[in-house]
């Protein structure tokens, strides 16, 4: 692969302007790849789903404070699962695995502003739509990710 072949450029922001960070579509892109597209911002339930994502969600803590804390937090029962900058901390327990991740949710009384509420949060992270050869569309980050950083939620059909 040649050098001009790597370098990708970008323009029409693919959220319309509904992220924090626009989702650039790299040019070659054909405009009816999007012919049948709307971006949002939650998940849809597909056809024939029938759960309602209420019932799967966990129930809120009661912490009254900015950022919750993982001794009096029913969401870090676990243990903190990110740092101070949103990574999500790479600590494994015993088994080899990584502890699973329980964030403060809308049930919660803290604030939405808490260190334990990350996931949820819109895109904060430069990212383009491109053309594969042979598997459709991709994404990547345009900017360097640190170890644990949550890049977004994709949604496809």
């Amino acid at each position: 692969m040649n050098k001009e072949d790597m370098i990708r450029t970008y323009s029409q922001d693919l959220s319309g302007g509904l992220e924090n960070v626009p989702v650039l579509i790299e040019n070659s892109v054909p405009k009816e790849a999007f012919s049948n597209f709307q971006y949002v911002l939650e998940s849809v339930q597909g056809p024939g789903c029938d759960i309602d994502p209420s019932a799967v969600t966990l129930p809120g803590c009661s912490c009254r404070v900015q950022s919750c804390l993982p001794d009096s937090c029913h969401c870090l029962r676990f243990g903190q699962t990110y740092d101070s900058k949103g990574r999500l901390n790479q600590q494994q327990e015993d088994d080899g695995f990584s502890r699973p991740v329980f964030e403060c949710n809308a049930l919660c009384a803290c604030s939405e502003s808490c260190q334990n509420r990350v996931v949820q949060k819109w895109v904060e992270v430069r990212l383009g739509v491109f053309s594969t050869k042979d598997r459709g569309l991709g994404v990547e980050a345009l900017e360097r990710l640190p170890c644990g950083r949550f890049v977004s939620w994709l949604h496809c059909l």
